[in-house]
C-alpha cells in the first residue's frame, strides 16, 4: 500500500459490528421476556394446584356421614 499502513477500522466495519451487536441484544432481550412469562405461568399453575389440593382436603375433612 505504498508504504502506508492501515490502522483502525473503517466506518463500514464499525457500522456492521454495531448492527450485529444490536441484533444479538434484541434476541437476548426477547429470550429473557419469553422465559419470564413462562416462569410466571409455571408458578401460577403450581399455585392453582395447591389451592385445588387444599380445597379437596377441606371437603374431605368436613364430610360427615
Amino acid at each position: 500500500m505504498n508504504g502506508i499502513s492501515k490502522r483502525g477500522f473503517s466506518l463500514i466495519e464499525l457500522l456492521i459490528t454495531m448492527a450485529i451487536a444490536g441484533i444479538i441484544l434484541v434476541l437476548i432481550l426477547l429470550s429473557l421476556s419469553v422465559n419470564q412469562n413462562s416462569s410466571k405461568r409455571v408458578r401460577c399453575n403450581g399455585n392453582m394446584r395447591k389451592i385445588a389440593i387444599a380445597g379437596e382436603a377441606c371437603i374431605a375433612d368436613n364430610r360427615t356421614i
